[in-house]
């Protein structure tokens, strides 16, 4: 072999070797320092009844996810899931580690959520300092937002009744009430993203965990109960959560939630059986006893021991029920009024004698039983239907 030879196989040596070497470092970038690793998703689930916001409080660059008190809605406290199971939150913050440069939403980048909702900075501020019970939790601002679920609703700044009665032959007191609403599919349920160069877990108030699955966090507050015809618990969960901001708006805001196979109440008119009418929102309305459910639990505890109760209260759980005789199809509301007039024949004769005869007692909880198993309910309060609600502090 000449000299020329030897030099053509060592050139071409070397280059093989050079481009193994090559293609094993960009095929296995661990085996070098100088080679950045791919980052990777973390994704924070939140459901619930929850209005966000970047944080507006002086040095504070994420954002903020605020909910009401449980106990006011109906519903659980909120929690976070983790890999060790789920830990209650209160004012918290939940802090992602190894965060790296953000990542561009994919393309489509689809996200529908409510409206803006102006509220006063300053009052927001107050509110994030001192909760008073309510949940605030400051979580990093998200490479972008991504919608996992969408519901059908209805937003509103000003009562309905002005917006009544809509359907044809009907004209609405004001025609152009409901060019004034917002109707469409709003996100009830989000997926914030972020960027991280290893997936070694998050800390919730200096407390580390893991992540749920490997990369997932999930944020949320669960109804209690069952969900009436009307939604109740939904709306009760919005006013709640409306009513703990400073409005910039004239008017409240109020939503409206379709009946599960019709339309929605707003397009009902006047004194039909519409979910208007005991709205827990609607202006001076006088909230009766509680959701449905724990109006039922409490009139059949009432009626199985009257001694430990309290007869006003059992006559507003009563009244409760009554009213969502008009949501039942006619050929059952007589058989609902039977049964409500033979609890209520009860309810009489024990405020006047407090020891009743126990198979009189045992009658009205049957009478009781049959009567709201005719009323149509689901698991879930139905709050999860309310739009998460972007804020717009000013």
């Amino acid at each position: 072999m000449n000299r020329g030879t030897l030099i053509r196989v060592a050139v071409t040596t070397g280059l093989l070797f050079g481009g193994w070497i090559l293609s094993t470092l960009v095929v296995h970038p661990y085996l070098t320092s100088s080679v950045q690793a791919a980052s990777e998703d973390v994704e924070v689930w939140v459901e619930g009844p929850w209005a966000y916001a970047d944080d507006p409080r002086p040095g504070h660059d994420g954002i903020v996810l605020i909910a009401p008190n449980a106990n006011s809605i109906n519903h659980l406290p909120p929690a976070v899931s983790h890999a060790g199971g789920d830990s209650p939150v209160g004012s918290s913050i939940i802090a992602i580690n190894n965060l790296t440069t953000p990542s561009p939403c994919p393309s489509p980048c689809t996200f529908h959520s409510s409206p803006d909702v102006p509220v006063d900075k300053n009052k927001l501020i107050s509110l994030l300092n001192a909760p008073a019970g309510n949940y605030i939790i400051s979580i990093p601002r998200p490479d972008y937002y991504e919608q996992a679920v969408t519901q059908s609703s209805r937003l509103r700044y000003g009562w309905w009744d002005e917006c009544r009665p809509f359907n044809p032959p009907h004209t609405p007191t004001n025609k152009n009430c409901h060019n004034s609403s917002a109707d469409d599919k709003f996100v009830t349920q989000m997926i914030l993203h972020y960027s991280v160069t290893d997936l070694d877990g998050f800390t919730l108030d200096m407390k580390a965990y893991d992540f749920e699955d490997r990369r997932f966090i999930h944020i949320f507050m669960t109804p209690q109960g069952k969900m009436d015809p009307c939604d109740t618990d939904g709306r009760r969960a919005f006013g709640g959560l409306i009513g703990l901001f400073k409005l910039k708006s004239a008017e409240p805001l109020y939503i409206d939630l379709r009946s599960p196979n019709g339309p929605y109440a707003s397009d009902d008119p006047p004194n039909a059986a519409n979910c208007l009418d005991n709205d827990p929102q609607r202006p001076g309305h006088l909230s009766m006893a509680g959701s449905l459910t724990d109006s039922i639990s409490y009139l059949e505890a009432y009626l199985i021991s009257p001694a430990q109760g309290a007869p006003q209260r059992a006559r507003d759980s009563f009244e409760r029920i009554d009213w969502f005789r008009i949501l039942l199809p006619r050929e059952q509301q007589s058989i609902f009024d039977t049964r409500m007039n033979a609890v209520n024949s009860f309810l009489e004769k024990i405020e006047k004698v407090r020891t009743p005869d126990p198979s009189e007692q045992i009658k009205a909880v049957q009478d009781l039983i049959v009567a709201v198993t005719l009323i149509n309910r689901h698991d879930g309060s139905g709050a999860c239907r309310n739009p998460l609600l972007p804020l717009n502090p000013i």
